[in-house]
């Protein structure tokens, strides 16, 4: 750019292009160098002249205005040029749209395309999580049947419920649906109408609360990929289940007659589970002790039936001797149990002999064991 001051071109820190004058070589060897001040205050009176003030110089320069015009072309070109650089970050996605229309794909870090309104780009996180919130009445009022969940027993509830989602495909997710979110409620509400409507109410409000959450998660995410919709369903919960507010108290009393029963059922079941170990311990005992029994009585009768065969032996040898043994063996088994007394005739007369044998022997055996 050309600085004109007093028809003589300078260059942009005043001093005159060309041989320098004698006022220039004085201001440049008082103190070695340019005069900052005096320089900085020449570039300010040169923009003023510039956009025609005082002293303009577009008096003295017709190509002033046309240099002006080009650099505020070249600016606006800037920043022009400027719309189409754009950063994808970690765990975004960006699609590059020519005139409404996508063209290709971002990558990772920084990108260009053309200028706006050629083409525009857009950044989604796909790596984000995101929710959407439902609410599900159920009142019984003629004015609300699109609003009822109906069970399988006829019954109604009011349910609340979250939906956990990200993008899986960002071209699909931004040109299928207009309303994502809104897709994706509608879509969940009539999934759990039609998996409500199998069941009966006490499942629904009860033990069945985690199986209707998983049914309606993969239910909801086969309907996204039907129709391309680029969404990951992560999860569905069910904040709430509840009866309509009627019959809430009636509910509650069934509530507390479900625990009562669930109460005494577990208690049966430690009662089973403390009663049968032992009985079947007891049983193989009695067993055991039935077995044992048992082959004690046949070795004792094998132990008679044996020694019976030799007194039969013995006896058929020497009937007489025979005879006397066994006379001898039963007088000595029944006499064992009996008093005994023993009278001498030839005693001293009029004192009656008495000899106590029972007694005598049993203290016998109780010095002995002494």
């Amino acid at each position: 750019m050309i600085w004109l001051f007093n028809d003589r071109p300078r260059n942009p820190w005043g001093a005159p292009e060309g041989k320098p004058s004698s006022e220039d070589k004085n201001n440049t060897s008082n103190n070695g160098g340019i005069d900052i001040d005096k320089t900085i205050d020449q570039i300010r009176q040169r923009i003023k002249d510039s956009f025609g003030g005082k002293g303009g110089g577009f008096k003295n320069n017709n190509r002033s205005p046309k240099k002006l015009i080009g650099l505020v072309a070249v600016g606006v070109a800037g920043l022009w040029l400027s719309t189409g650089f754009y950063f994808v970050q970690e765990g975004d996605e960006a699609v590059v749209l020519r005139f409404g229309q996508m063209v290709r794909m971002g990558q990772p870090g920084l990108n260009f395309h053309l200028p706006t309104p050629i083409e525009q780009h857009v950044v989604k996180s796909v790596s984000a999580q995101n929710t959407i919130d439902g609410t599900i009445h159920g009142r019984a009022s003629s004015d609300s049947d699109e609003s009822l969940i109906l069970t399988g027993d006829e019954n109604v509830v009011h349910t609340n419920f979250t939906v956990f989602w990200n993008i899986k495909d960002l071209p699909d997710y931004l040109f299928t649906a207009r309303t994502p979110d809104t897709t994706i409620k509608i879509a969940t509400e009539s999934v759990l109408r039609e998996i409500i409507g199998q069941m009966n109410a006490r499942d629904a409000l009860t033990k069945k609360r985690e199986e209707i959450g998983s049914q309606t998660r993969d239910a909801v995410q086969k309907l996204m990929d039907q129709y391309k919709l680029g969404i990951n369903i992560l999860n569905v919960q069910l904040q709430r289940v509840a009866p309509p507010t009627e019959v809430v108290a009636s509910f509650s009393d069934l509530q507390a007659s479900l625990t009562d029963a669930e109460r005494a059922q577990a208690e049966a079941q430690g009662y089973r589970n403390d009663i049968l170990p032992r009985a079947r311990g007891q049983a193989v005992q009695t067993l055991q002790d039935a077995e044992a029994y048992r082959d004690a009585k046949i070795a004792e009768a094998d132990g008679e039936a044996s020694r019976f065969k030799q007194v039969l032996a013995s006896y058929n040898k020497n009937k007489a001797v025979a005879i006397k043994r066994f006379f001898l063996e039963n007088m000595q088994r029944n006499l064992a149990k009996a008093k005994t007394y023993i009278f001498d005739p030839k005693a001293s007369q009029g004192v009656l002999p008495y000899l106590p044998v029972n007694e005598i022997a049993k203290s016998k055996k109780t010095e002995g064991g002494q």
